[in-house]
């Protein structure tokens, strides 16, 4: 399943990214008939499963750990698979703006370059999550004015 523009709507202050993440994974328990789920949980599984069952509609059995992939063959192979299709859509979206917009992670020097001058140049993309501390912190940086500026 993958998160489209209609989508970033659920990604509010009170929507994060890991809310949005017990939504769609919610979405394909219950849209499935499978008694037991095995989930590498993006933060504390105990916090992570209170957000999970306020959507969930069924009765399943869920094995919901941190690292899961390390220790589960069937969550790493869909951990391999989930990485190449969020590579393949930030593929896409270079090809889409005719820029390299780096890997998408906070680490990455192209990244961060793409975040700087597009916020310098005040653009809107859609793809850009504004909740993101990243995000945040570069527009704040841009906000905060030196002494000098005012001279």
């Amino acid at each position: 399943m993958c998160i489209r523009d209609r989508d970033y709507n659920l990604l509010n202050k009170k929507n994060n990214l890991n809310e949005l993440e017990a939504i769609y994974i919610a979405k394909l328990i219950n849209k499935t008939d499978a008694q037991k789920y095995f989930i590498d949980s993006p933060s504390n599984p105990k916090n992570f499963y209170k957000k999970l069952s306020k959507y969930l509609k069924r009765d399943a059995e869920i094995i919901l750990e941190n690292k899961l992939d390390e220790n589960n063959l069937a969550v790493a192979a869909a951990s391999i698979i989930g990485k190449v299709i969020r590579d393949r859509e930030i593929e896409k979206i270079k090809k889409e703006i005719n820029e390299d917009i780096g890997s998408g992670y906070p680490g990455d020097e192209k990244t961060l370059n793409f975040l700087k001058k597009v916020l310098k140049e005040k653009k809107e993309y859609s793809f850009i999550r504004k909740s993101w501390v990243t995000y945040m912190e570069e527009k704040n940086k841009i906000k905060i004015k030196k002494l000098t500026d005012f001279l």
